[in-house]
């Protein structure tokens, strides 16, 4: 599988991989079919993700005394921006 990303979209899979790793102790059953264990990664691993991806993005936001717009920053990963991710997380980890 090859992943695409660009800027700092690359912490996506490297934080839901920390997440899932620290979420392991927690648990006796790691498997993927264990919704629990996979609620309770993808949750705390979307928490950062929205946090640093929110910070990113307003990393582009135009500057309010001279109204001069920064270089654009791209920072996603399969071309979904990472604040997207972590929303994504968040959400999927709360339904499981």
């Amino acid at each position: 599988m090859v992943f695409i990303w660009r800027g700092a979209g690359i912490m996506v899979p490297i934080v839901l991989f920390i997440s899932c790793w620290i979420c392991s102790y927690s648990f006796e059953d790691t498997r993927l079919g264990n919704p629990d264990y996979m609620g309770w990664s993808i949750f705390w691993a979307g928490i950062p993700l929205f946090v640093i991806g929110g910070l990113l993005a307003a990393g582009n936001l135009p500057d309010p005394e001279t109204e001069e717009k920064p270089p654009k920053q791209y920072n996603d990963l399969f071309w979904i921006p990472i604040w997207i991710w972590g929303l994504f997380f968040i959400g999927f980890g709360l339904y499981l």
